[in-house]
């Protein structure tokens, strides 16, 4: 449990050093397109169009799907910023989307790694929602 404490708090430092000016708006921008991105991975799998239906993720797709998901934990907590409720909202939808593909232990090293990755890029504004400008 702690774990899952300490990445939070590591995520809630970085996304207020980098994003200081972002509002809700922004944010919940933000967190309808890692949803998308998450949903254009997953209907690659998956021969539903009903998307959200909890179904295991092949091996060779888990690192892609991962990260995305990442992307949406990431967002979520820094939701925590602006409105608690909306923030709670999201996790238990990542959650119910994805529990039965990933363990805990996986999303966690996930959180970590895209946290990795998203210090080395360069963000920007572009119509009150944060992109990045490269690549890693």
């Amino acid at each position: 449990m702690t774990k899952i404490i300490e990445t939070a708090g590591r995520v809630m430092r970085w996304h207020k050093r980098t994003f200081p000016d972002v509002d809700f708006e922004g944010q919940h921008s933000k967190w309808l397109e890692e949803l998308w991105e998450f949903k254009a991975v997953y209907t690659r799998f998956s021969r539903r169009s009903r998307w959200f239906v909890r179904k295991k993720v092949p091996s060779y797709r888990k690192k892609e799907a991962l990260l995305e998901i990442a992307d949406m934990y990431i967002v979520a907590i820094g939701m925590f910023r602006y409105s608690t409720i909306t923030a709670i909202r999201m996790l238990i939808r990542i959650f119910l989307m994805t529990a039965v593909s990933f363990t805990l232990k996986e999303v966690i090293c996930g959180i970590e790694d895209k946290l990795i990755i998203n210090k080395r890029r360069t963000w920007y504004k572009k119509k009150g929602v944060y992109k990045h400008s490269n690549l890693f």
